[in-house]
């Protein structure tokens, strides 16, 4: 009950009550956490989700946006253990790419050469059919395959880039569209009942989901349907976001890694997570292993009582994180909407580093 009101007093700090407390006042309307620490659950909702001021629940779903590539690396991690392709196979087996080619680990820690990102959606119809989408999604492809890269494995460039492709790599590894391999691979063995794509080449209607931003080009607010525009013009499945989940959903998974860490049989064997979690798969001066992010900067957003040597996670652009301390058994999900009305609203950092000092004191408490 203590950590739980402790949240309350720290999170009701950073949630509008209404659209004009935000961005100048507040960091979002809705704001929803999970937390797994000394073995109990803790978990807190407040503000509202949509512009009928409907309730945030425990059960409200989010768009998660980059915490899916935890998801993603994760599929390719299976693909791993069943020998579909190892760490250092180069892509040049599987995509028609100049060399050199980056290997999968280069992919998954943000080595590969490949640009940070691109706007795509300015290139192709920002809201378009399904078979617009069919077509972007094959162009965007070419476009990725074709761009000039730096030499793989110098230098670490976070790109969403990469993780388009690694989307598109899961897909031919397991010879399935990437919604239907998230659920069978990850989503069903756990038990992510959340967790889903809004995938519009398979007819997928928008979710009853908590609303992001007011954008000029697309209904406002944007709600039920991917934030992200590199995603949204390829029919809402990508590697590098689009899925929509919950913080009990995001840090459940959270939780299955830090069995599989500890040893438990899962749905990726212990070797394969430890070593993507070791030092050998940090990219070249950067902070990223494969897949997963760790502490970085001197003002880093899981605060001051994560341990930075032994915490993998990931952020969210719309305001989303997971992350896990394994030394000291806590995983931390934090769900908010902080992209609206507007994505220029930087206030989520301190939100961050609040919320996970509330978790885990600096001071050891």
């Amino acid at each position: 009950m203590a950590l739980e009101e402790d949240l309350y007093a720290v999170m009701s700090q950073d949630v509008a009550q209404s659209r004009d407390d935000v961005p100048s006042k507040r960091v979002c309307t809705a704001l929803q956490a999970c937390v797994l620490k000394d073995d109990v659950w803790t978990e807190v909702a407040l503000g509202f989700a949509d512009l009928d001021h409907t309730p945030v629940t425990s059960t409200s779903v989010f768009d998660i946006a980059s915490v899916t590539k935890l998801f993603t690396a994760t599929l390719a991690l299976i693909a791993v253990d069943q020998k579909r392709i190892d760490l250092e196979t180069p892509l040049q087996r599987f995509f028609e790419l100049a060399a050199p080619a980056p290997s999968l680990l280069q992919l998954l820690n943000h080595s590969s050469g490949l640009p940070a990102w691109d706007k795509y959606y300015l290139r192709y119809p920002l809201v378009p059919t399904v078979e617009q989408a069919k077509r972007t999604r094959e162009s965007v492809l070419a476009e990725i395959l074709a761009v000039p890269r730096g030499e793989p494995g110098v230098a670490h460039v976070y790109s969403d880039l990469g993780y388009i492709l690694l989307g598109r790599l899961v897909e031919r590894l397991f010879d399935d569209d990437l919604d239907v391999l998230m659920y069978a691979h990850i989503c069903e063995p756990l038990e992510l009942r959340k967790t889903r794509y809004v995938n519009q080449l398979r007819g997928d209607h928008p979710l009853a989901a908590v609303m992001t931003e007011e954008t000029q080009g697309r209904p406002m607010p944007v709600q039920g349907v991917v934030h992200d525009e590199n995603c949204f013009i390829q029919g809402g499945v990508a590697g590098h976001a689009g899925l929509f989940s919950t913080a009990h959903d995001v840090a459940a998974f959270g939780c299955a890694m830090l069995r599989i860490f500890e040893g438990e049989v899962g749905i990726v064997s212990t070797k394969t997570l430890r070593n993507a979690w070791s030092g050998a798969s940090r990219a070249p001066n950067g902070h990223h292993v494969a897949g997963w992010d760790t502490p970085s900067g001197a003002s880093t957003s899981v605060g001051r009582g994560f341990a930075r040597d032994a915490t993998y996670g990931h952020l969210g652009f719309t305001g989303t994180s997971l992350w896990i301390d394994v030394s000291k058994r806590v995983v931390a999900a934090l769900m908010t909407n902080r992209v609206f009305p507007t994505r220029e609203n930087p206030r989520i950092k301190d939100t961050r580093i609040r919320f996970h000092e509330a978790v885990l004191s600096p001071l050891g408490n």
